[in-house]
């Protein structure tokens, strides 16, 4: 059983009401300032460690935490440039209707 903490209660609290808008529901989910399994330190790499960072249901964004987490040795200083340039790229790519990215967005 995995204990939950202020990041996996805000994934729970927020994507249970977004994945209801979400035709797919499959969720993008993009962690930052890490060294990975590799030895590579990225500061926006895809949460379940695979080439494809979408992962199925909000259940399945926090598997690929939970999972991800113990491998990882948390890297600073901490950089957002990245993994705001990523997310905003991902919306852009699916302007086609298919995955709800917010009201009004300017993706």
């Amino acid at each position: 059983m995995h204990q939950n903490n202020q990041y996996t209660s805000a994934i729970r609290a927020v994507g249970d009401i977004i994945q209801e808008y979400d035709s797919d529901k499959q969720f993008p989910a993009y962690g930052f300032g890490a060294k990975l399994p590799n030895g590579q330190v990225d500061f926006c790499f895809n949460v379940n460690l695979t080439p494809n960072p979408d992962c199925n249901m909000i259940d399945g964004v926090l598997y690929a935490y939970r999972s991800t987490l113990p491998q990882l040795q948390l890297w600073g200083p901490t950089n957002f440039s990245p993994i705001i340039r990523q997310a905003a790229l991902h919306a852009r790519s699916r302007q086609d209707g298919s995955a709800y990215t917010g009201p009004d967005s300017d993706f």
